[in-house]
């Protein structure tokens, strides 16, 4: 184990994760596979006109093609795969 103070080590408190996964799971905070999202986001078509909650638990799993091929690709991939 090796602890370093952060009076020397200043700039890993300023890293973000690159990974696709990494930043959702800052951006909106993944917990126990699932992210709370605003009903917003999620809401296409139909489901707009609809009274939902203010927030949906959105499963984040291999069950979800896009996620499962996206999750441990580099931030700067994500453009190409999804293209």
């Amino acid at each position: 184990v090796i602890i370093v103070d952060r009076q020397v080590d200043l700039l890993s408190v300023l890293a973000t994760q690159k990974t696709y996964e990494g930043l959702i799971s800052e951006i909106f905070t993944i917990t126990n596979s699932h992210c709370d999202l605003d009903s917003e986001i999620v809401a296409v078509g139909e489901d707009r006109n609809k009274k939902l909650p203010p927030k949906v638990k959105y499963p984040l799993n291999s069950d979800d093609d896009t996620f499962r091929d996206l999750r441990d690709l580099p931030i700067s991939h994500v453009g190409r795969a999804l293209q």
